[in-house]
């Protein structure tokens, strides 16, 4: 029957505890004297705020002005290359320009396959030369061992 009727609300009851009491102010004997206050604050405050070193104002003020001077040279540019009225091209030359970009692509394509395929008959020219020398030395190893075991050298 809990749809139709709302729930009792049951409160906690929290047992009485005693709080602890904060400790009293100091007295007027344990405060520091105004004297010494004073020479406190003046030492904190020399101690908190660093030294600043100001800029020369007109080394400031140019600098400032450069930059007001540049930005403007900027954006007078900028102002220059904007277009004065939008760009139309015809429905032809669009598409003469699609087919041109296509060729260029295809043709890009085709020379990288062919100095792929050089590369590779270069690598392939590599590797013959150097079996081409190795197999020299051998001869030539072979033929100073001969040389040696004919005319005897001693």
């Amino acid at each position: 029957m809990g749809f139709f009727f709302k729930k009792k609300k049951e409160v906690a009851k929290l047992p009485k505890e005693e709080l602890e009491v904060p400790p009293a102010p100091p007295t007027t004997e344990e405060l520091p004297s105004p004297e010494e206050v004073a020479t406190i604050k003046a030492v904190k405050e020399a101690v908190e705020k660093p030294v600043k070193q100001k800029l020369v104002p007109s080394v400031v003020e140019q600098m400032e002005e450069r930059a007001v001077e540049e930005t403007k040279e900027l954006v007078e540019e900028r102002e220059d290359l904007r277009l004065q009225k939008p760009i139309f091209i015809s429905l032809e030359s669009f598409k003469d320009i699609i087919d041109e970009i296509s060729l260029t692509s295809n043709i890009l394509k085709e020379n990288e396959d062919i100095l792929t395929r050089i590369n590779e008959f270069k690598e392939d020219e590599d590797k013959q030369f150097n079996k081409w020398e190795s197999q020299l030395k051998d001869m030539q190893k072979k033929l100073i061992y001969v040389d040696k075991a004919l005319f005897g050298m001693k």
